[in-house]
């Protein structure tokens, strides 16, 4: 009678391991895992971005991640250094620059260039380039550096 329920149970447990190889659960986990890791660089991005776009010291990147986490965003373990944030400000910068040179051409939209040159107390003179476009046809026309 015991071997009986043992077998009962074990094919019990194979049809519950069949029926769940056919839910992909690995895939399912990896693919979660890799949307919160996606999602939690995103926030580090977002927040490199806003202290760019403030003018903010890199400095300030590793406190306001931490002012998040304790907010309870979940800011992951990764890219919260001032140093990490510098890097990721360059490489935005460069993705941007690239997407503003890919509309000037591909849109044929007119564009201006403007050169000033400024001399600091210091007497060091600097040369600064700006470009006057729009981005889309329904734009009104920006300065970029």
């Amino acid at each position: 009678m015991t071997v009986v329920r043992l077998q009962r149970t074990s094919h019990q447990t194979a049809v519950s391991i069949v029926k769940t190889k056919h839910n992909e659960q690995l895939q399912t986990k990896f693919g979660d895992q890799q949307k919160q890791h996606v999602d939690t660089t995103c926030r580090v991005f977002r927040t490199v971005y806003y202290i760019a776009k403030s003018n903010r010291p890199f400095v300030d990147h590793p406190d306001l991640i931490e002012l998040q986490s304790v907010n309870g965003v979940h800011m992951g373990r990764m890219l919260h250094s001032n140093m990490t944030a510098t890097d990721v400000a360059e490489h935005i910068a460069l993705e941007m620059q690239k997407k503003l040179v890919k509309a000037i051409i591909e849109c044929k939209l007119p564009f201006s260039v403007l050169i000033d040159e400024s001399t600091s107390l210091s007497q060091k003179s600097c040369l600064i380039v700006y470009i006057r476009c729009c981005v889309d046809e329904c734009s009104e026309p920006t300065t970029v550096f």
